[in-house]
């Protein structure tokens, strides 16, 4: 009994620390040089990049996909979404958000980059969020002290 209990333990933890679902709320991941930012409704799924750096953000509407039982990674879930500049996929794991950008236009390269979970937060949060970021930018614009 207690190696069936260990085995189901054990799987559970495997699972866990592969690709996640989403659940209602906002998420925020972040790296050295950008914010990514998942409004998750149950209508969508929004996308806010944002370069901290050159304070500019991207926006975008996610698609969740599921991989097929016959492929290599059954069950595997990740997001795509696109934006005036890249098409992009992410998934998540339990701590982490991996982005991939492609299909970019103005021959900008494909990248990879990996974000840390910051938070996870109700709704409402949002809002404070984007009120923080635009006054962020006011001020480095100079339009605002």
């Amino acid at each position: 009994m207690k190696k069936y209990l260990f085995t189901l333990l054990l799987i559970g933890t495997i699972l866990d620390s592969f690709s996640q679902n989403l659940e209602n709320g906002v998420y925020i991941y972040q790296n050295k040089t950008h914010d990514f930012v998942i409004d998750n409704s149950p209508e969508k799924i929004q996308i806010v990049v944002i370069n901290k750096k050159l304070y500019l953000s991207q926006n975008g509407v996610a698609e969740q996909r599921v991989a097929p039982r016959y492929s290599d990674t059954p069950g595997k879930i990740w997001y795509e979404f696109q934006t005036d500049s890249c098409n992009y996929d992410f998934d998540i794991t339990k701590t982490k958000l991996t982005l991939n950008s492609f299909d970019c236009k103005n021959g900008k390269k494909s990248t990879k980059m990996v974000f840390l979970k910051k938070s996870f937060s109700s709704r409402a949060n949002i809002e404070a969020y984007r009120k923080k970021f635009l006054l962020e930018q006011l001020k480095k614009e100079g339009k605002i002290k």
